[in-house]
């Protein structure tokens, strides 16, 4: 160990007479005018570099910041926006296609790339790429009656829009022959009762009909928010657990007032979103259970909402309004919905 410390010590020992020769000469040079100069301009320019280097830092902070949260705002807006696209077109009587450009998947809704493929399939295969093929290369619009593989007839129509072309399939019974709620929304018609609006056009009632005993039961029982909307578009029910969600009176809401009636009122408490859009949406459609993949909405005070929709036995729409993990409060995003 003492052979150790000796040749540590030989090694080292020029280390410190160099240090000890560095340190006397800038001893003699910071008592010069120029030295204290020296050292105390290092001394500041160091400071300054730090005040620098700090500044830059909590900007570059402060700017990721403010660019995160823009960047969640706008995914938050085109969410909206392609939810608000998917209840528009699952709302439409027909299948629809969207063939988009530069070599993109497909869009289908409703099935129809499915039947689009049985009709390429079937004995009318021919005329139909024909068409089909003119619409994407000059963008003639068309309408045809075509057979499935199954020898089903199907109407079929495309037109282009946007940079896309849109395929419409449906089928040539149901297309030619009314449907009972179109024959009843005539008839109402014909009698001055019908209501449009933006989301829906549907007969509006004035003294719809009171729920049951079980119904009113079975909603009043959720723990969860629950509307029941009738064919009119008005509402028809309530628990007490909607009112607390949507801070609401019962004054307000007792009296049956209309989808666009209830939206109004809750985007006055709780601010503008595109949660009634969908909702009008799944009320107006034949089959609203397909409006239950949506998962989560934002409300306008920034709350995620899912919805669940379900169709009653007597005609009419209930609406679950459950609240799921708060989402982080963004601005209102409502304002591409009302725009659309």
């Amino acid at each position: 160990m003492h052979a150790f410390a000796q040749f540590t010590t030989r090694i080292f020992a020029p280390l410190e007479s160099l240090a000890a020769l560095l340190a006397g000469h800038f001893a003699a040079f910071a008592c010069t005018p120029w030295g204290a100069f020296a050292v105390a301009a290092v001394v500041v320019t160091s400071i300054a570099v730090g005040i620098g280097c700090g500044s830059w830092a909590i900007g570059e902070r402060m700017r990721s910041s403010r660019h995160r949260e823009r960047m969640l705002a706008t995914l938050r807006r085109q969410q909206v926006a392609l939810h608000f696209r998917d209840a528009l077109i699952g709302a439409l009587p027909e299948a629809v296609v969207v063939l988009r450009a530069n070599a993109r998947a497909p869009l289908s809704f409703g099935g129809g790339s499915a039947l689009l493929k049985h009709c390429l399939a079937g004995p009318d295969a021919v005329k139909l790429a024909t068409a089909i093929d003119d619409l994407m290369s000059r963008g003639a619009a068309f309408a045809l009656s075509v057979r499935t593989i199954g020898i089903r007839p199907m109407a079929v129509r495309g037109r282009r829009v946007g940079d896309s072309v849109a395929i419409f399939i449906q089928d040539s019974r149901s297309f030619s022959r009314p449907s009972s709620r179109d024959a009843t929304l005539a008839a109402n018609a014909a009698q001055g009762r019908v209501v449009r609006n933006r989301h829906l056009a549907v007969v509006d009632d004035a003294a719809p009909k009171p729920p049951s005993p079980d119904e009113a039961a079975a909603i009043d029982s959720l723990t969860e928010g629950a509307i029941v909307v009738g064919a009119d578009g008005r509402l028809r029910q309530y628990n007490p657990a909607f009112a607390r969600q949507w801070s609401l009176r019962a004054e307000e809401i007792g009296a049956h007032p209309h989808l666009r009636e209830l939206a109004a009122l809750c985007a006055a408490v709780l601010g503008p979103d595109g949660i009634w859009d969908v909702v009008a949406s799944g009320a107006a459609s034949a089959e609203p259970e397909r409006y239950n993949d949506w998962g989560a909405l934002i409300r306008g005070d920034g709350q995620a909402v899912s919805l669940s929709f379900s169709r009653m036995p007597g005609g009419d729409t209930r609406v679950i309004f459950a609240e799921v993990l708060p989402a982080p409060r963004l601005p209102a995003l409502a304002a591409l919905t009302m725009a659309a």
